[in-house]
């Protein structure tokens, strides 16, 4: 799956070790996203996107920051429906 923030393309990875640098180096949980924090949906997104990189071989230069401000208010749906699909919440909805 990739995203695409203005003019750029980041490909995502939503593995463990992503999972465990949101919540490390930034204090993002999955568990308590569901308290809405657009933030915190942004940074793990920016971590799906660093890993995906990674994994992919490809450049990653941005900051959290840098990522944040690639965000645009009107893409806050996109995000969480992004972080939806890659986290399976349609398949635990179903279960």
């Amino acid at each position: 799956m990739e995203i695409q923030l203005g003019e750029n393309v980041f490909p995502l990875r939503a593995d463990m070790l992503a999972i465990k640098n949101a919540l490390d180096e930034h204090g993002v949980a999955i568990e308590k996203l569901d308290d809405g924090s657009l933030v915190q949906v942004g940074t793990l997104v920016y971590h799906f996107a660093r890993r995906g990189c990674e994994v992919r071989r490809v450049q990653f230069d941005h900051s959290l920051d840098d990522f944040l401000g690639l965000i645009e208010v009107n893409q806050i749906q996109y995000l969480g429906e992004i972080v939806g699909d890659l986290l399976g919440a349609d398949a635990e909805k179903k279960r």
